[in-house]
């Protein structure tokens, strides 16, 4: 609608493909890549092939395609990795993260990772009372649980906007023929571990 209202003013849309607007350029994120490579560190560094994944919303397609890029980058790094799965079907409630990691980590998994926006708080809270590993997501989390997140999903937004802006004032390009496609080949989307 804004797009629509405001014709001569250029939108960068961070949250889905939209497309057939003159002066809107959408993005898509390819979350799946990056969960890929999460999943397949938590293979490796898991000691009992055991880990988790928790995601929000069942059925929401960012959701789904981390979820399944997880487990899939899982098993391609170690083939018969237990990859545990849950959706809170919520982003916000803290104390369904927290209960979800932690039956998780009851199951036997040793590393919990999450994206589930602040459900992921209570992932962190699962793995710090039990003193267990957990990746993160967003911009990484790291302060969140330092000594308990290894690795994090992250989507660096800030970098998209930068590229879009930079190349708009320097080149005179907005194009908005198709929304743009972010992925692992052009950190639109990172595995981010800590050393």
């Amino acid at each position: 609608n804004a797009a629509e209202s405001f014709p001569n003013v250029k939108f960068l849309y961070l949250a889905d493909a939209l497309e057939g607007y003159p002066n809107l350029v959408g993005t898509v994120y390819a979350e799946q890549q990056g969960a890929f490579l999460c999943g397949a560190l938590a293979a490796l560094l898991s000691e009992n092939h055991n880990i988790g994944a928790v995601a929000a919303v069942q059925g929401d397609t960012v959701q789904e395609r981390y979820a399944w890029g997880f487990s899939a980058g899982a098993q391609y790094a170690v083939k018969g990795t237990t990859v545990q799965r849950g959706f809170t079907n919520s982003y916000a409630d803290i104390n369904k993260g927290n209960e979800f990691a932690t039956a998780m980590y009851n199951k036997g998994a040793d590393i919990v990772s999450c994206f589930a926006g602040a459900c992921n708080l209570g992932v962190f809270n699962a793995a710090k009372s039990l003193n267990k590993l957990c990746f993160g997501a967003a911009k990484g989390q790291f302060d969140q649980a330092p000594d308990n997140i290894v690795a994090s999903l992250v989507k660096p937004v800030d970098q998209t906007v930068i590229a879009v802006v930079s190349d708009y004032i320097e080149n005179g390009k907005f194009d908005t023929s198709s929304s743009m496609v972010l992925g692992v080949a052009n950190d639109g989307v990172i595995c981010k571990y800590t050393t």
